[in-house]
């Protein structure tokens, strides 16, 4: 029942549902439901069984322990927040994910940050420690700079520390490529906005007879593949846009001179998605931690292996940034 509770993230007042007390008891009526307070403790007890259980494996581990960085900041409060996340492979070579820490941050200075990414690490008592992944913060920098003069022993004296998140890098490239053809894809953006804005004109647009399943879905500005589901769905209904506007012209409030794409804003982000796709096809793949990216990663080891002859010679570091 506990695990109901963890996993399913559920109130520990569910228990007094009058539902759940029904559905419990129609399964087995002679099973006697806990109280939320002593769910409660139970909890508490499980969360310390579970995370004594990965200090000792941590602490017992022989392969190199690996740290990713994440911070994000509460809109409503502007509160910082961190999450580490560790990752490492175990005896029996399976891969393990474990969040290790997630905290309210009371400062953005870098050696701050390393500070509390340092209490995070000797509290879990990691020592084989090797690298530790980052966005492009410029404040990350010195979070890196503070681990390495604070941890001993680290791999090749610490060189390949620092690892740079690669979905970050092509974050950057795709907006950079989005910026140049802002007007066509802000265009898109506006009309798709203005038509979900209303039941209305959400229901007309629906008419509409295309081949398509989908429906038009809105953007967010940091995600950037959001922002090509919102063209590749934008180029499926592009006859759509033309039928609406001419059946309903009396309906449509201009949002410029003209509220409808033009054919050129349409041939612009056609090609954008082409762009993008690739690009969302690379994020995906280094951002999943399934074994599907274990067996991609052998195959472009030795596809790239024929080609430059990876061996002896070469840095075994500078084989995987290629890759």
């Amino acid at each position: 029942m506990f695990n109901l509770f963890v996993v399913g993230s559920l109130p520990f007042k569910f228990v007094e549902n009058e539902a759940s007390i029904e559905y419990t008891n129609t399964l087995n009526g002679k099973v006697v439901i806990p109280s939320r307070t002593t769910i409660s403790k139970s909890v508490s007890l499980y969360y310390l069984e579970e995370r004594n259980k990965l200090v000792t494996l941590l602490c017992n581990l022989l392969n190199t322990v690996h740290l990713t960085t994440d911070f994000w900041t509460s809109t409503s409060k502007r509160v910082h927040y961190i999450v580490i996340t560790t990752h490492f492979i175990d005896d029996n070579w399976e891969m393990h994910k474990r969040i290790i820490n997630s905290k309210e941050l009371d400062s953005q200075q870098g050696e701050d940050i390393g500070q509390e990414v340092l209490k995070c690490i000797q509290g879990w008592g990691i020592k084989n420690f090797m690298t530790c992944t980052v966005d492009n913060a410029s404040s990350n920098d010195k979070i890196i700079e503070f681990l390495k003069n604070k941890l001993p022993n680290l791999y090749n004296e610490g060189k390949h520390f620092h690892m740079r998140c690669m979905a970050h890098i092509i974050n950057l490239i795709v907006r950079d490529g989005i910026n140049k053809n802002d007007e066509s894809v802000k265009c898109l953006q506006d009309a798709v906005r203005y038509i979900r804005k209303s039941t209305q004109r959400i229901a007309l647009f629906k008419k509409r007879r295309v081949e398509s399943t989908k429906f038009l879905c809105n953007d967010c500005p940091t995600r950037w593949n959001s922002t090509y589901d919102l063209l590749k769905i934008t180029m499926d209904l592009e006859k759509a846009f033309y039928e609406y506007e001419m059946e309903f012209h009396w309906l449509i409030v201009p949002l410029h001179e003209m509220w409808l794409p033009a054919s050129e804003d349409f041939v612009t982000c056609r090609a954008m998605v082409s762009f993008l796709e690739k690009f969302k096809v690379k994020t995906e793949l280094v951002s999943t931690t399934s074994n599907h990216w274990q067996i991609g990663f052998l195959e472009k080891y030795v596809s790239f292996a024929g080609i430059y002859g990876f061996g002896r010679k070469t840095n075994d570091f500078l084989q995987l940034g290629m890759i």
